[in-house]
Order: C-alpha cells, then sequence, then structure tokens
C-alpha cells in the first residue's frame, strides 16, 4: 500500500496493527477517519467468525450493517455451481451506503465509505485491489526519491546532513546504518563504483564469493555456491564492500541458479560497463544433480591474463 501511495505522491503517515477487537478498531477508525485524508484497512472482511472489521467500521460511523444487494449478488453468480453458505454470504454486508470496490481476483468485493477503504487481508487480492482503486486519488503530485550509499559513518556525516536539511526545508533526509540496507531483493540494489585507476591499461579483476547463497524458489530451501567473477574493467571498477553486500541480498531472494548468476552479470555490467566479463557460478548438487552456470559477455583484450577456472567436475566436490 504505501508504494503505491507513495508512487503517486500520497504520504503515508500512520499504521497500526490491531487484533480482532472491536472497541480498538472503532477508536482507531475515528481518530484516524478525522485526522488524515484516506483511511486504509486491510483483512476481517471473510468468511469467519473473527473477519469484524465491516460490522466496526458499521459502528463508528454510526451505521446499519446491511446486506449489500449488489455484492450478494455477485457472490451468487460466483458459487452458482457451488453453495452460497451463511459465512460466505458474510462477505456481502457492510455500511449502508457504501460503495463497492471491485475484486477482480475472488469476486467478494471491498467497501468504501466517506474517507475509509476497506480491503481483504489476502495480499494478492489486496493488492490487485489496491493498485486499481488508488488510481482514482491520483491528483499528478509526485515524490521525487534518491537513494545515495556512503561507506561514512553517521558520526561523519550527520552534520553535513543537518545543514542540507535546514536548507531545503521541502526536502526530507532520512539515514539507515548500513547493516539495515542489506534488502530482500538485489532488483533494487544500487553497486557502489570508483573510478577505475589505470584506464589506459588492460587488466583482469577476479572476485570469489565462495558461500554465495539463495533460496530455491520451489522448495524455499537455501541453495549455495561458489561465484567467480572476473572482469576487464573499462572507466569504473566494483567496490568491494558494495559487491559484498549486494551478494548478501540474494540470501532471502528465491530465484533459480541461472536467475541469480545473470542477475549478477547484468548489475556488474550497468554500473561498471566493462570490456569484458565472466560470471560463473558451480552450485552444490541437490537430488544429486549439481548445476554449472557461465555467463560471459564482451571480448577480452589480447595479452591480459585471466586465471583458468579449475573447478573440477562434481565427484563428490
Amino acid at each position: 500500500m504505501c508504494k503505491e501511495l507513495f508512487r503517486i505522491g500520497v504520504s503515508c503517515e500512520e499504521i497500526v496493527i490491531i487484533k480482532d477487537d472491536k472497541s480498538r478498531i472503532i477508536e482507531k477508525l475515528n481518530n484516524f477517519r478525522k485526522k488524515y485524508s484516506f483511511v486504509f484497512t486491510s483483512g476481517g472482511i471473510g468468511p469467519t467468525h473473527d473477519d469484524i472489521t465491516s460490522d466496526s467500521v458499521a459502528c463508528a460511523l454510526g451505521k446499519k450493517l446491511i446486506l449489500n444487494t449488489e455484492a450478494k449478488r455477485r457472490l451468487e453468480k460466483h458459487y452458482a455451481d457451488d453453495v452460497l453458505t451463511k459465512a460466505r454470504l458474510k462477505m456481502a454486508y457492510m455500511p449502508e451506503n457504501s460503495t463497492l470496490i471491485d475484486n477482480p481476483v475472488s469476486v467478494a468485493p471491498g467497501f468504501s465509505i466517506q474517507n475509509i477503504f476497506v480491503f481483504p487481508g489476502v495480499p494478492k487480492i489486496m493488492q490487485v485491489m489496491f493498485k486499481e482503486k488508488v488510481k482514482s486519488f491520483d491528483e499528478g503530485l509526485r515524490y521525487y526519491k534518491k537513494t545515495i550509499s556512503t561507506t561514512l559513518s553517521e558520526g561523519i556525516i550527520g552534520e553535513y546532513i543537518e545543514k542540507i536539511q535546514n536548507k531545503f526545508n521541502s526536502l526530507e533526509i532520512g539515514s539507515v546504518y548500513v547493516s539495515c540496507l542489506i534488502q530482500n531483493s538485489p532488483d533494487n540494489f544500487i553497486l557502489d563504483t570508483v573510478k577505475n585507476p589505470h584506464p589506459d591499461e588492460d587488466y583482469c579483476v577476479r572476485f570469489t564469493a565462495p558461500e554465495f547463497t539463495s533460496i530455491c524458489p520451489i522448495t524455499s530451501q537455501p541453495d549455495f555456491g561458489n561465484f567467480i567473477v572476473d572482469y576487464v574493467p573499462n572507466k569504473k571498477i566494483m567496490e568491494s564492500k558494495s559487491f559484498k553486500l549486494f551478494l548478501f541480498t540474494f540470501r532471502n531472494y528465491g530465484g533459480f541458479h541461472e536467475d541469480c548468476t545473470i542477475k549478477v552479470a547484468k548489475k556488474i555490467i550497468k554500473y561498471t560497463s566493462p570490456k569484458w566479463i565472466r560470471v560463473a557460478s558451480y552450485w552444490n548438487p541437490r537430488g544429486g544433480i549439481p548445476i554449472d552456470v557461465i555467463f560471459q559477455r564482451g571480448k577480452r583484450p589480447k595479452d591480459v591474463h585471466v586465471e583458468d577456472l579449475d573447478i573440477p567436475n562434481y565427484s563428490g566436490r
């Protein structure tokens, strides 16, 4: 939700998590709806006894909880070949005068009333519904975000950041300690580079990561591999600590061996534009089958020595 709101220039000011406590839900709804332009809820509109969000919204607004005829019609059509049980029909009850929010995934709609927008809790369903609904809030305002990585500590740069913040009141600057920057996905990682100190010379740089770890997207079990990166720099070279942090982002990433290998290669190419690069990954066997993936791009300059990969074929390695 926050990402979609940020994308259209709507600031998310506060997030709360509430257990199935009707009085607490009512209290927060009444507080937020008076305090903010929009209030979004997720979860609690399903068919079970603990789905109490719809009733709570009705009580917060002093409205009756009624059977919405259009919601009922959609459910009847959806369950035409099944049984529209009392529990399923519960999903058609909402505060009077509510406007339905379409659900293209599982039919049971969400609803909005005044400045409150109610969505289901199942992530895949909520995301589709919210992404479509949020378009109606887009007034053309935009936030612009820039991430800057540094190896300097907050104690070193703190005073400098404060001066910039004080000078530009409309700018928001936040700092996060580097250990918190290990992301769950490599896709948005910004790989730090430095100027090639010898751009007039052709030479090979090798990075070896013998404990590369990722997650199998099928079994959710960890995969372990040995990565060897060889590249001939152009105008930029990789900063080694940044590369290490980049590899760490794969530890919670679900991707096949081929995907991980190519992502590593493409990230290096994107930020350094090397004259030549080879990324080789040698994976520990799963189910008795080791997988080796070799990626290469560019033409290796003459007279540049590149060490052999020298990884033996699997024989109980």
